[in-house]
């Protein structure tokens, strides 16, 4: 029997109805099918997870879940994210909660309120050079993330900050590479950090 390990970063947002989590098993590289097992047995018997919704770009976890027993849906979200993928988001997560939550009016499910504040600032800085030179622009970007999942609850809030860098070799070819810095503070009280390297490359034809 798989014992069970609470997801990095997993954050009620309405108690025991809505959740956020990372990638469950951990992403790119860090990824383990023991630790995934792990905490998708965390979720279903602990948590009492049965439906998930995954922002991710590809098929990651969605047939393990679906062997737990996990009903899923898929709404992937890229790194530019646009007001059809956010209106797509809104209905799906719709859809999904309304399989298991009840009347969230009653007093066994209070509603909550949350805050959730997200900056984003990039400089762009056109090289010179002649038209056949590698690079054509680079663009340093910050990206700032604030989250209080429960604003009646002290000490609950989530901050994520990451510094990235976007080269462009042409209009539609791009190389990003940032940063995650994440710090959060879970149910216990205890304060947590999680630091992830990412790099993408955009080739458009």
């Amino acid at each position: 029997m798989v014992a069970g390990l609470k997801p990095r970063g997993f954050t009620w947002v309405i108690t025991d109805r809505l959740a956020v989590s990372e990638r469950v098993g951990g992403s790119g590289f860090q990824h383990r099918r023991v630790r995934r097992e792990e905490e998708i047995t965390w979720l279903v018997e602990e948590a009492g997870i049965n439906v998930v919704v995954s922002m991710l770009p590809g098929n990651q976890n969605l047939l393990a879940y679906r062997e737990a027993g996990i009903a899923t849906y898929s709404v992937p979200i890229g790194p530019d994210l646009n007001a059809k993928e956010v209106d797509e988001f809104f209905r799906t997560l719709s859809k999904a909660t309304g399989r298991n939550t009840g009347n969230l009016d009653s007093a066994s499910a209070p509603i909550v309120t949350f805050i959730g504040v997200h900056v984003v600032g990039a400089y762009r800085i056109a090289t010179t050079g002649p038209d056949t030179r590698l690079v054509k622009t680079i663009e340093p970007a910050l990206r700032i993330d604030y989250t209080d999942p429960n604003t009646d609850v002290d000490d609950d809030q989530g901050i994520l900050v990451t510094p990235v860098i976007n080269v462009y070799f042409g209009n539609t070819v791009v190389l990003r590479a940032g940063l995650d810095f994440y710090s959060y503070t879970d149910a216990a009280g205890d304060g947590h950090t999680a630091r992830e390297f990412k790099v993408s490359w955009q080739a458009n034809f």
